[in-house]
This record gives structure tokens, C-alpha cells and sequence, in this order.
């Protein structure tokens, strides 16, 4: 799967995406088409993208309201090349840690600070030591429903249509899930003692810059930011919905 690997890489650039109007018009278009057929040659089909938790932010001990304010701040991500190279850029220390050492090594001083969704933030506490969250929306990383080529060929017709059916269930308003219970709208903060920051973004960007590589297809993910919906073409006429384990939390 390497040069699929690398095409999927794509949606998981920072600054990418400009709204989740954005991400939905190229993953329910012909970009998103196309990943679904790499995905479908290594043997997996896709029945629905979806918004994952939504945008990933930092939550920090410290207010961070400028890019000067990251410089040198350990900040937990996940060992990924792309989101450990993204935290880097924007100056702070990317420190890959395991998801359940975070809270304490917030509270002993091991960690400044993670970066992740508004929901995740609050559904782990983890605003309990991180009283400052702020809107850098520096990655999104959509994931996918999938099942495999082989267990959709044992279903019969009848099973397949449960599957779809149960595929409906990313319909518009569940296909916002992300959008609607992320603070990183700033409509609220994640969680009691913990505040929303909504400085630093322009100062960040600035400093990672635009993604760059894979031409092709970043070229043409910027270029679907204005422009008619394309059609819906989810759930697809085969598959199971199976969440695509492509990152760890």
C-alpha cells in the first residue's frame, strides 16, 4: 500500500483545509473517488468519509496567544512524520508519547501541552490540567468507513442492504458530528477552568506555510474550497462500515 499510503497522506496535511464545507465538497467529490480506489485495489472498500473529531488544536498549561508563545513547549502528538513535522514548525518540541500517559505528564511537567480535538480534550479531562486551548486548527485528518473486499463478496444481497442502511447513518447532520461537538469553533471551551485562546492562528500558519508536496492531488484538494457541492456519492453501492484504524488517537 506505499504509494497509496502516500496519496492518503494528503488529507492529513496541515492548513489544508479551509472550512468543513471544504473537507466534505473534496472527499465527496472526485479526489475522494480516487482514494477510494486505492483503498479498493489494497483490498478494502470505503463507505463513508467522515470528520473524525474534527480539528485538532493545543491545549497548554500557559496561554499561547502567538507562534512565539509555542517556541519550545513540549507538545504531545502522535508518532506520525506528518503531525510530529507540523508541531515542529510551529515551533513547539513534538513529543510522540502513548495516549494514556498524557494526563500525568501534564501534572508532573513532562508535557506543556497536547494538541487535539475540543471533544477528545474534554471527554479525557485532560482540561483539568491544561487550562488554555487554542484554535490553531492545524489538522483536521478525516478518516474513512471501510470493510474488506473479501467479507463484502460472503454477504447476500440482504446483508448487503443492512450494511448500506446502517451506512445512512452518515447523513448530513451526522456527517457535522465533528463540527458540532468540537469547541474548536470557540462557541465553548473544552471543559470547566479551561479557556479558549484564538490568537495564535495567523502567527502559525505563517510559520508552517501551505503544504507543498503531492502536487497533483493538494492542488487539487485547495481547488474545491469554492464551488457547487458535488453530488453525494456516500455510502457506496458496496462495503461495510468498519472504522479505518489509519491513526492512533
Amino acid at each position: 500500500m506505499g504509494n497509496f499510503d502516500a496519496r492518503l497522506g494528503v488529507v492529513d496535511l496541515p492548513y489544508l483545509w479551509a472550512d468543513y464545507d471544504h473537507v466534505h465538497r473534496v472527499l465527496d467529490g472526485a479526489v475522494g473517488d480516487q482514494l477510494a480506489d486505492g483503498l479498493r485495489e489494497a483490498g478494502f472498500e470505503v463507505v463513508a468519509w467522515l470528520d473524525s473529531w474534527g480539528y485538532r488544536n493545543v491545549a497548554t498549561k500557559a496561554p499561547v496567544a502567538s507562534a512565539d508563545d509555542l517556541k519550545g513547549l513540549k507538545i504531545r502528538t502522535i508518532p506520525t512524520d506528518t503531525y510530529v513535522q507540523t508541531i515542529n514548525a510551529m515551533g513547539a518540541n513534538a513529543t510522540p508519547m502513548a495516549f494514556g500517559e498524557i494526563y500525568t505528564a501534564m501534572e508532573t511537567g513532562v508535557l506543556d501541552g497536547l494538541e487535539h480535538s475540543a471533544a477528545l480534550v474534554q471527554a479525557n479531562k485532560f482540561n483539568e490540567v491544561a487550562g488554555n486551548y487554542t484554535l490553531t486548527r492545524h489538522l483536521f485528518g478525516p478518516v474513512a468507513f471501510v470493510c474488506s473486499t473479501a467479507f463484502m463478496g460472503r454477504l447476500d444481497e440482504d446483508q448487503k442492504a443492512q450494511v448500506l442502511a446502517a451506512a445512512e447513518l452518515r447523513n448530513p447532520d451526522g456527517h457535522r458530528i465533528g463540527e458540532a461537538s468540537g469547541a474548536d469553533l470557540g462557541q465553548q471551551p473544552p471543559g470547566p477552568g479551561c479557556r479558549v485562546v484564538v490568537g495564535a492562528q495567523p502567527d502559525v500558519i505563517d510559520a508552517v506555510g501551505r503544504p507543498g508536496h503531492d502536487g497533483d492531488l493538494t492542488e487539487r484538494c485547495r481547488a474545491a474550497t469554492t464551488g457547487p457541492d458535488p453530488p453525494r456519492r456516500w455510502p457506496r453501492t458496496t462495503g461495510a462500515p468498519a472504522r479505518a484504524a489509519r491513526c492512533a488517537p
